[in-house]
């Protein structure tokens, strides 16, 4: 009797979890903010120790991106890296102790696919 019961106990608190757990996951959900950046995209995001965003992006065929948005979304800063006569595009960025970005991307060689080159830039935390 006592294994019957405690089959009954696990196979009653499995179903429990089962029917709760996706409606309490569900519920701790919320976005915070949103911002877009029309006819851009973003290749990596890094946060500081204030919880600043920084996001590394491309203009699409033209220049390097980056920008710093507050923790509530504002953005702070928004800088272009266009070398004249290459294409660039981001590819990481990090941001180190007292809150500068480093961000790295490439030259694009001219068939528009192929690396042909590095570029690395420091932004200090006022852009």
């Amino acid at each position: 009797m006592g294994r019957i019961l405690d089959t009954w106990k696990g196979g009653l608190l499995a179903a429990l979890l089962a029917t709760l757990l996706p409606w309490a996951v569900q519920a701790q959900v919320a976005q915070d903010w949103s911002v877009a950046s029309p006819a851009t995209y973003g290749d990596m995001i890094a946060l500081d120790q204030a919880n600043n965003a920084y996001v590394a992006g491309s203009v699409p065929f033209s220049a390097m991106l980056i920008q710093k948005f507050s923790p509530s979304g504002v953005r702070l800063w928004e800088k272009v890296f266009d070398n004249p006569g290459t294409r660039e595009q981001s590819s990481w960025v990090a941001v180190d102790a007292v809150g500068n970005a480093i961000v790295t991307g490439y030259l694009v060689a001219g068939d528009g696919v192929s690396p042909n080159g590095l570029v690395v830039l420091k932004y200090g935390p006022s852009g």
